[in-house]
């Protein structure tokens, strides 16, 4: 009879900060680095398993900059963008004013700007990303090959916050305000066959 599938281990990467003044809501506008990725991906090279492993990425060039300085072939999907913020995208905080942001602060799970998503919204199209990734995983695993059962993520802080607050358990209102440190490594381990529940093994490294 075959074997339980060993847990899949994600190692998600947020972006380095980016050149945009405090303030701004930026979502999914494309917005450039403060700084070239290499420091950022030297650091986190020292944290990641001693091995080539498949790398996957927003197509934001915030993460692409970074997931090319530790990948020569980072695969891109769109499901790890950042939240959509809609029109709010662009604008200062003090810009949106203090209606909508009670309105959000008041239905985290469910409110959405106008044109954007909300918390449940993103969490959804994340977990998705994450079965069909638990899927290919199980289609070309190598008994023995650690690659098989792990993959490298550069992402956001909205994407990481959505996976580490399902495997942990949290409401949305509860993981949307994780702490997510730029340029940090967060790890999970999730399941792929039923069992043990996902857990976090590390977050912001």
């Amino acid at each position: 009879m075959a074997g339980t599938a060993a847990p899949l281990t994600l190692y998600l990467i947020r972006h380095p900060a980016v050149a945009t003044p405090p303030g701004i809501c930026y979502g999914q506008r494309d917005v450039p680095l403060a700084a070239p990725p290499g420091a950022a991906a030297e650091r986190l090279r020292t944290l990641l398993p001693p091995v080539a492993l498949p790398l996957y990425s927003s197509p934001l060039s915030r993460c692409l900059a970074l997931a090319r300085e530790l990948h020569p072939e980072p695969v891109v999907d769109g499901r790890l963008m950042e939240m959509a913020f809609g029109t709010w995208e662009g604008r200062t905080w003090d810009e949106i004013g203090p209606g909508p942001l009670t309105a959000w602060a008041e239905d985290m799970s469910d409110f959405a700007p106008p044109a954007g998503e909300s918390a449940r919204m993103l969490q959804g199209r994340v977990l998705e990303w994450l079965d069909d990734l638990a899927a290919e995983a199980r289609d070309h695993e190598v008994a023995g090959d650690v690659a098989a059962g792990a993959r490298v993520v550069v992402t956001h802080g909205g994407v990481i916050r959505a996976l580490t607050g399902a495997a942990l358990g949290l409401a949305p209102a509860d993981w949307f305000r994780l702490q997510v440190d730029f340029a940090a490594l967060t790890v999970l381990e999730w399941p792929r066959a039923g069992g043990a529940p996902p857990r976090l093994l590390a977050l912001n490294r």
